[in-house]
């Protein structure tokens, strides 16, 4: 974060460590400008230093408390064997609390908005009280039954679900079992998104961005991040079939195939994604479409879209009156969209164990995708699978397959493993900011495939004062990859890849009176 009274400071000489240094804020201050002139038109490292300087501040803390008891035992004998019954009951409370930025605080954060009022430390909590019941029941010999029911009552948002399960298992062969459930899920907002609604909250500037409203950009408007009360619960549907095979000793080989569907998935929205959902909103009242909308001024339906504006527009989004130009952007959380998921997931494990040298163990495991789609706020269905989708909030970056390898070893106290890791490349849909990285867009649309390795060894312990000690030690990214250079802001994909190269680390755990 720029400092801005340091900054306004170095703009007229002042600037720097000694208060004599000139700031030079145009292109001709990166070596890659052909104007560029070394020690003329560069800045120099210390002036850069004091304009941002470090700042070490908490930014977030979450405190969880939990209380659970549960029961379990037989309750009535069967033909094919005892049923059994579980029941539980669970309160969980969560206090947060998110602390402002020290500059922003005081109005010094160059990205702040100095208008609106400094944000503050804000505190919320919510208490969730759940109660279940689950029955184990042998209908066959070979096939048994688990029913599930579990109720929450949310009270912080008086918000109540139940939500019920069932899964079959059948043990065709003794080394072939078949497995299938059905099911439902409640997700409730968290006390942060929905806290009050304010416009002027976490403001900063807009930097990048298309407004289709007016046909130019976004640049120089103001991005705020508020709470939304109106926030209802995200419910799913899921169903799962899947089988277990152990065709020899010591080797299991599994197969699922899984189908979710999201309903009023929860989500954040990008600045983007609020424009473009008030322009869907403009369009729909006018009677037009994005084909045949022309924001040049004077236009029918830009008139018609000034009108519209005017008269009602979107609470998130403000507008200069004259020139319809964006000035603020107000992002929510928000029940934004339904989803759909269907995947495979695999796994294989083999473990080998010797007389002296210990044991070996090779686990395979991946996720195959083979549907991921969303309705988005105008209700056309899109498909997200195998592409970036930069321009949304509403989903992240969908590789179509995820995989992987592990080796492991263990004998007495010591054990290591190795693990590679690999993800599947994905279609590159962001917009291309390449006057500010240097950086060509992938010359096949691509972002490539991510791959990494870690390793590492411990040693256990419990020779030592009757307590258990483990000592271990790792890299991680072994083969050192780097993320793939890209035309956006911050100049790489920071969901899919890493920026950290090769990291050792060493660590120490010690459990007293083992």
């Amino acid at each position: 974060m720029i400092n801005l009274p340091r900054l306004q400071q170095a703009l007229i000489g002042q600037g720097g460590p000694n208060g004599n240094e000139y700031l030079n804020p145009f292109g001709s201050a990166d070596a890659r400008s052909p104007n560029y002139v070394a020690g003329v038109t560069d800045n120099s490292q210390e002036l850069v230093d004091w304009l941002a300087p470090s700042i070490d501040w908490r930014d977030s803390q979450t405190e969880l408390t939990v209380f659970e008891m549960n029961a379990t035992g037989d309750v009535f004998q069967m033909p094919a064997g005892m049923a059994r019954m579980a029941v539980g009951y669970q309160m969980r409370d969560v206090e947060e609390w998110n602390y402002a930025n020290p500059l922003s605080k005081s109005g010094e954060d160059y990205n702040t908005s100095v208008i609106d009022s400094p944000p503050i430390d804000q505190n919320y909590g919510s208490r969730v009280q759940a109660a279940y019941v689950e029955f184990e029941v042998p209908l066959l010999d070979t096939l048994d039954a688990q029913i599930a029911v579990r109720h929450e009552n949310f009270t912080t948002f008086d918000l109540q679900t139940t939500t019920p399960k069932v899964a079959l298992r059948w043990e065709a062969l003794p080394s072939l079992a078949f497995r299938a459930s059905v099911g439902e899920s409640f997700l409730a907002p968290t006390a942060a998104d929905a806290r009050p609604f304010d416009p002027n909250e976490n403001c900063g500037e807009i930097f990048f961005g298309a407004d289709p409203v007016t046909g130019g950009v976004l640049n120089g408007g103001a991005s705020c991040s508020s709470g939304n009360p109106r926030l209802k619960p995200e419910t799913s549907d899921i169903w799962n079939v899947g089988f277990t095979w152990e065709p020899i000793n010591d080797l299991s080989i599994s197969l699922d195939y899984q189908s979710i569907e999201y309903t009023d998935r929860i989500r954040t929205l990008g600045t983007e994604d609020v424009v473009g959902e008030e322009f869907d909103a403009l369009l729909a009242a006018i009677g037009s479409n994005r084909a045949s909308y022309d924001p040049t001024p004077g236009s029918a339906t830009r008139e018609a879209a000034n009108a519209w504006i005017a008269a009602q527009g979107d609470e998130r989004v403000t507008r200069d009156p004259s020139t319809q130009r964006v000035v603020r952007v107000v992002r929510q959380s928000q029940n934004v969209a339904t989803v759909w998921v269907d995947l495979f997931d695999a796994n294989a494990r083999w473990t080998y164990d010797t007389n002296n040298l210990g044991s070996f163990t090779t686990t395979l495991s991946a996720t195959y995708n083979t549907k991921y789609e969303y309705a988005d706020a105008s209700g056309d269905v899109i498909d997200a699978l195998g592409n970036q989708n930069a321009r949304t909030g509403i989903v992240a970056p969908v590789p179509e397959l995820k995989s992987q390898v592990k080796l492991a070893w263990i004998r007495d106290s010591h054990s290591a493993s190795f693990t590679y890791n690999w993800q599947d490349e994905v279609v590159f849909d962001d917009g291309v900011r390449n006057t500010l990285t240097g950086v060509q867009p992938p010359s096949d649309g691509m972002i490539r495939a991510w791959k990494s390795a870690n390793a590492q060894y411990t040693y256990n312990t419990t020779d030592y004062f009757d307590s258990e000690i483990g000592i271990s030690v790792g890299v991680s990214n072994l083969f050192d990859n780097v993320p793939q250079r890209l035309p956006v802001l911050g100049g790489f994909e920071s969901r899919l890849h890493s920026p950290w190269g090769r990291q050792f680390w060493l660590s120490v755990d010690w459990m007293p009176g083992f």
